[in-house]
């Protein structure tokens, strides 16, 4: 059951609405969660568009380094829920008709106002090519499984 939906959003459009964190959010999640098209969906990763939303592993890597927990969690309860999750229908809660939906904000606070100047720290864009293919062609001579390591 796919319950996640995650969306990329144009931040040069986002800067254009110069809004905040929290109203964009508000008012996405009472758009989104309050539409049929959202019904299936308890939980929306919001991220920029240098994230590739059709790669599970750049959706987890910018959920996990740019959404604080608490800070850019946002708990929507007065909203149609899928009764049919089973932390809906056996879990905790007043009504398992209402809620249980959240927006995850995995857009840094830059991304609203001025837009990223920041580069990305990795594998592929941290070194030249010459350096990634020398240590490729030494991998499985170090044991690893070069399909493994990317």
């Amino acid at each position: 059951m796919g319950t996640w939906l995650a969306l990329q959003i144009d931040t040069e459009k986002l800067r254009a609405l110069n809004t905040n964190p929290k109203h964009f959010v508000d008012k996405l999640g009472h758009i989104l969660f309050n539409h049929k098209s959202c019904m299936l969906v308890n939980r929306i990763i919001l991220v920029g568009d240098h994230v590739n939303v059709y790669d599970f592993k750049d959706v987890v890597w910018a959920f996990v380094t740019r959404c604080r927990p608490g800070l850019d969690e946002h708990v929507f309860e007065d909203v149609p829920g899928f009764p049919m999750t089973p932390y809906m229908s056996h879990g905790g809660g007043e009504d398992f008709r209402r809620g249980g939906k959240a927006i995850y904000d995995a857009l840094m606070p830059a991304e609203y106002t001025t837009g990223c100047h920041f580069q990305e720290v990795s594998f592929e864009k941290s070194y030249p090519e010459s350096v990634r293919e020398k240590i490729e062609s030494n991998w499985l001579r170090w044991g690893f499984n070069p399909t493994q390591c990317r």
